[in-house]
């Protein structure tokens, strides 16, 4: 039984039944992520030649290879624990490196983006109306001398 009793209305109170029947609780310890045998993920799974340079080894051990795929390729939250000297700094860096790409990839989408859209606006100026070659050559509609094949403005002589 639960019952609510309002702290600011006078005799507003409420009585219900709540069961527990069919109530399915957690495991009181979950237990740890077995440490699967796999075998170890060679440092070209990094597909960046630049980070395969920096170890100076050739595979990732256990630890490493087990968390790999979720580290460096998802956004998914990770609690790593484990004994000294079994990698978890590497496994942060892992997951470091894959911010830092999605980084500079985020970066050259909006320098493309940019680029495009001074190429739009460069269009429409030289292209789309003669009033503004007027305006950006300081030059009189008489003045001007434009060609199917191309769109020239001569300054007055």
């Amino acid at each position: 039984m639960v019952r609510v009793i309002s702290d600011r209305w006078l005799q507003a109170e409420s009585v219900v039944a709540i069961s527990f029947k069919h109530l399915i609780l957690p495991e009181i310890h979950p237990p740890h992520t077995k440490l699967l045998d796999l075998h170890p993920l060679p440092l070209t799974a990094l597909n960046n030649f630049a980070y395969e340079q920096l170890y100076p080894y050739s595979h990732f051990n256990p630890v490493q290879t087990q968390a790999f795929h979720t580290l460096y390729h998802s956004d998914t939250n990770v609690l790593l624990g484990a004994p000294t000297g079994s990698g978890k700094t590497v496994a942060a860096e892992l997951a470091i490196f894959r911010q830092a790409i999605g980084v500079l990839l985020l970066s050259l989408f909006n320098l493309f983006l940019h680029i495009s859209f001074i190429i739009i606006i460069l269009f429409l100026i030289f292209n789309f109306n003669f009033i503004y070659l007027f305006i950006f050559f300081n030059c009189n509609p008489e003045c001007l001398i434009v060609t199917l094949g191309a769109r020239l403005c001569t300054l007055p002589p």
